[in-house]
């Protein structure tokens, strides 16, 4: 998948590069579930201190959180700066815990990109998908406010503000060098 509709983002990395960067938190999917997701993480991305600091975040903050590689028929406000070299770009989610397995599984399906497309024409037939509802709502007609969890939107911003907060004070470069938070950009 290209990053044709990555608009803001590709703009970004070409306004600014990535050479001040320490760590970018893109929300995608955020408004629904209790199980943060980090994706993609690949083992190139291994050590990367945004990714670091955020398992370390959630951990001691015992949020429940997984990780998901590449998802093939996904793509997301961190290519961009992964396609630019910056290996500190990740995706957060959230995924109900209900749900987990399944999403899990469409993830990792080659068919799941086939139907995500497909799902549209079967409710316009009058038909539920066969996908996690998740996926269903996504990016469709039925991608309302009203599926918005309140304990979601709380639970995302939490965990965005203390892995901002952390990244600020665990990064040694921001301390030793040029003073806490003004050496790079948040996104």
């Amino acid at each position: 998948m290209g990053l044709t509709w990555l608009v803001g983002s590709t703009a970004y990395v070409k306004a600014h590069g990535i050479d001040n960067l320490i760590g970018v938190y893109n929300l995608e999917l955020s408004g629904y579930g209790n199980i943060v997701a980090i994706w993609p993480v690949a083992e190139k991305v291994e050590g990367s201190p945004a990714l670091n600091n955020l398992r370390q975040t959630l951990q001691e903050r015992g949020y429940a959180y997984g990780e998901a590689g590449e998802l093939p028929f996904f793509n997301s406000d961190h290519a961009p700066f992964r396609k630019a070299g910056f290996k500190g770009a990740f995706s957060l989610s959230l995924i109900p815990s209900r749900d987990e397995e399944a999403i899990r599984k469409f993830a990792e399906a080659r068919s799941s990109k086939i139907k995500i497309m497909v799902g549209a024409w079967l409710r316009k037939l009058g038909k539920e998908p066969d996908f996690p509802l998740l996926f269903q709502r996504y990016h469709s007609p039925e991608d309302k406010s009203i599926y918005l969890e309140e304990r979601a939107l709380e639970l995302m911003s939490n965990v965005i503000y203390y892995a901002v907060t952390n990244l600020d004070s665990r990064v040694p470069y921001l301390t030793q060098t040029q003073g806490r938070g003004s050496a790079g950009r948040w996104l």
